[in-house]
């Protein structure tokens, strides 16, 4: 399996090998993730995978390449920009409400999930 670098803020994520935890919010997540795009990191998962939308979870993991290539992966920061307009405006339209722990925990379940499906299919290369 290639070797990865997972940008997350979900605490069932952190532990994963290759997971880099940040308390922050998902905005600050994506901000991150570009940042590295921008230093030549290539994605792996789409930072919007998954049909829970940013303003319904306080959670967001992304897959990077993380050896940086020597020039700007233009499809990487397409995609990075694009899920960080989309992620500001629905936050903007409807900002994400208060939730129990409980109902957090299942959105960081689902998210694990996402991230457990992604690796395991990258197993597969």
């Amino acid at each position: 399996m290639k070797k990865v670098m997972i940008i997350t803020n979900n605490p069932q994520v952190a532990s994963i090998d290759g997971a880099v935890y940040y308390d922050e919010p998902l905005v600050d997540i994506l901000i991150r993730v570009r940042n590295l795009v921008h230093s030549g990191y290539v994605l792996i998962s789409h930072p919007l995978a998954g049909s829970v939308k940013p303003n319904e979870t306080p959670y967001k993991s992304v897959i990077l390449e993380p050896k940086p290539l020597p020039q700007l992966d233009e499809f990487s920061l397409q995609i990075i920009e694009s899920s960080m307009a989309t992620a500001t405006k629905l936050l903007m339209d409807r900002p994400l409400k208060f939730r129990s722990e409980e109902i957090k925990a299942d959105y960081a379940m689902i998210d694990h999930s996402l991230m457990m499906s992604g690796l395991q299919s990258l197993s597969q290369f």
